[in-house]
């Protein structure tokens, strides 16, 4: 077992102190605790220095309120109320539980002596109390341990499934384009059809127009061709499962 501590205040019975803290090593958990001495609390009696201090500035403030001046004095003597004294019986104190889990609730953490009963009198008790304290802690380490790990593979998992869900809409964006391309390039081609069986007075407007729409429906036979899809689709990344497409990215 191993101990640390830090020391405050002057020696008393048992080279015990006022105030002491530190902690002892349990099955590799450190345990943290303090030893301090317990004072009773009393009602405080003035003294003649604080009831000769009070007098003085009852006398000032008197005085200045007579001449009408500002009573710049300050604030009046601070008396105590209550005056704390020490009982010579010792306080053995866990720290408080490190957090709300189960394995550490109801766990005694507080040792008192009195006149008749002293802390080495309980020091079997103390060690089953630092024992079991020492468990929860690693309990509790566990339990953080597997929360942790639970909620690292949550995130894995909902990444995974946001990563899928944005591939998913960008392919189907993506599809959305090429079928207005090959939607686009059919209406075009009907339009057409019907021009070339008509009759259409060369140098008209419609004349070019039909030329305008026939330089467009080559057009978009080029971006139609294989070789033009394939630069397209790998351009794209979205033919395996594995990319991660931004939000933001424009895929065409």
């Amino acid at each position: 077992m191993e101990l640390a501590a830090a020391h405050h205040g002057r020696a008393r019975r048992l080279d015990a102190s006022a105030a002491f803290t530190g902690w002892v090593r349990l099955n590799g958990e450190a345990v943290n605790f303090t030893l301090t001495e317990r004072t009773d609390r009393v009602r405080h009696k003035m003294t003649d220095a604080e009831r000769e201090t009070l007098a003085r500035y009852e006398a000032k403030r008197a005085a200045a309120a007579r001449r009408g001046d500002w009573f710049g004095a300050g604030d009046p003597p601070k008396i105590p109320d209550w005056d704390y004294r020490p009982t010579g019986c010792l306080v053995f104190q866990l720290d408080p539980n490190p957090c709300a889990f189960e394995a550490a609730t109801g766990l005694r953490r507080t040792f008192s002596e009195n006149r008749s009963r002293r802390l080495e009198d309980q020091l079997a008790k103390i060690i089953e109390a630092l024992d079991a304290r020492a468990a929860a802690q690693k309990e509790i380490r566990r339990l953080a341990a597997e929360r942790d790990a639970r909620w690292a593979d949550e995130t894995v998992k909902r990444e995974e499934a946001e990563r899928r869900h944005r591939l998913e809409l960008r392919r189907q964006a993506f599809l959305e384009g090429e079928l207005v391309r090959h939607e686009t390039a059919r209406r075009l081609e009907d339009f057409l059809d019907r021009y070339d069986h008509g009759d259409v007075r060369e140098e008209s407007e419609p004349a070019s127009f039909i030329t305008w729409a026939r330089d467009r429906l080559a057009r978009l036979a080029g971006d139609l061709t294989p070789e033009t899809q394939e630069a397209r689709y790998a351009k794209a990344g979205l033919t395996n499962d594995d990319p991660d497409i931004p939000s933001w990215k424009t895929v065409e």
